[in-house]
């Protein structure tokens, strides 16, 4: 919230971005018993901060990494239609005990559901924040088939 000017905001490839912060998570994700696939479409820029775009991804696939279930398979994408649309999703069996709607908020911890991880619960409120900072929407979506997706237009 403290950095609300547009000065570091250029021209970049939002596709390289993902693909490498991907790149930098699957040995993580294997090495937790998780699968890592991605769909990443090539050659889609964006105008924002690489830096806090990467954040961004490191947020959602740092959460993906700690929460999928055992075996899981998590799965990102990167498509652009009448906008650039970025899904992280991922299995986990507890979704439906989620409050959806606060898992944006400071603080927030469902710590009956989401035991797996650590953390002070700041990580979503931040990436809902840079999205915002990008002029688009995030929300996280429970879609009946046991995965939880976050899904991002910018």
């Amino acid at each position: 919230d403290e950095c609300d000017d547009n000065s570091d905001h250029q021209n970049f490839s939002i596709s390289d971005c993902v693909k490498e912060t991907v790149s930098e998570f699957s040995e993580l994700a294997e090495i937790k018993g998780k699968e890592l696939i991605s769909d990443i479409a090539a050659n889609i820029n964006i105008c924002g901060s690489e830096v806090q775009i990467r954040q961004l991804m490191a947020i959602l696939l740092d959460n993906a990494v700690k929460y999928c279930d055992e075996n899981g398979v998590i799965e990102v994408s990167l498509k652009k239609k009448k906008h650039t649309i970025l899904i992280v999703k991922n299995t986990y069996n507890n979704v439906e005990q989620l409050e959806l709607n606060r898992l944006f908020d400071r603080f927030y911890r469902d710590d009956n559901v989401r035991t797996a991880g650590t953390g002070f619960g700041i990580g979503l409120s931040i990436a809902q924040s840079i999205v915002h900072h990008h002029q688009g929407n995030i929300k996280a979506e429970n879609r009946g088939d046991g995965k939880i997706l976050f899904r991002i237009e910018f």
